[in-house]
């Protein structure tokens, strides 16, 4: 529900033009419910790793600072995020 809250949000200032379709619209938040869903299934460093990179626009080192990890278990739980992120999209 805050997902798709959210995304419609920021469509709701775009230009009508520029407004994705119903039907692209429904595709959109079905994939954001997907990988929303798949968020809460990872471990937390995994999730907090991935939401680190993707939404502040961190460095691995800098996450790995922030977590208390090295720059290789960042590494690693970027791989299983993203590799998580890919079945969600593209296997389902």
């Amino acid at each position: 529900l805050r997902i798709e809250r959210a995304y419609l949000e920021s469509i709701a200032h775009l230009p009508e033009p520029e407004s994705p379709s119903l039907e692209t619209r429904a595709l959109i938040l079905e994939t954001l419910m997907q990988i929303d869903a798949m968020l809460d299934r990872m471990p937390d460093n995994v999730r907090r790793a991935f939401l680190l990179s993707q939404f502040e626009g961190l460095s691995y080192a800098q996450i790995a600072e922030r977590l208390g990890v090295t720059v290789s278990s960042v590494q690693k739980y970027m791989t299983r995020a993203i590799v998580a992120c890919y079945q969600v999209v593209y296997e389902e």
